[in-house]
């Protein structure tokens, strides 16, 4: 399984990063959101507001 980790500007200061669920949320900006990031501060952004995002695969496999 691959998790997308989101990261928008300024995350930090709202618990960024955090895991995207785009199945569960398929639109980022709604998902941003809920989960904590201010509307104000992305439309600050305006038409340059752009978020990190890295995959990371799991490996269910893996033992410790």
């Amino acid at each position: 399984m691959t998790k997308l980790w989101i990261d928008p500007p300024e995350g930090w200061r709202y618990g960024f990063p955090k895991v995207w669920d785009s199945v569960e949320q398929p639109n980022m900006r709604t998902w941003l959101e809920q989960v904590g990031y201010p509307k104000e501060v992305m439309k600050g952004y305006g038409k340059w507001f752009a978020v990190r995002q890295w995959a990371v695969k799991e490996d269910n496999n893996a033992t410790e």
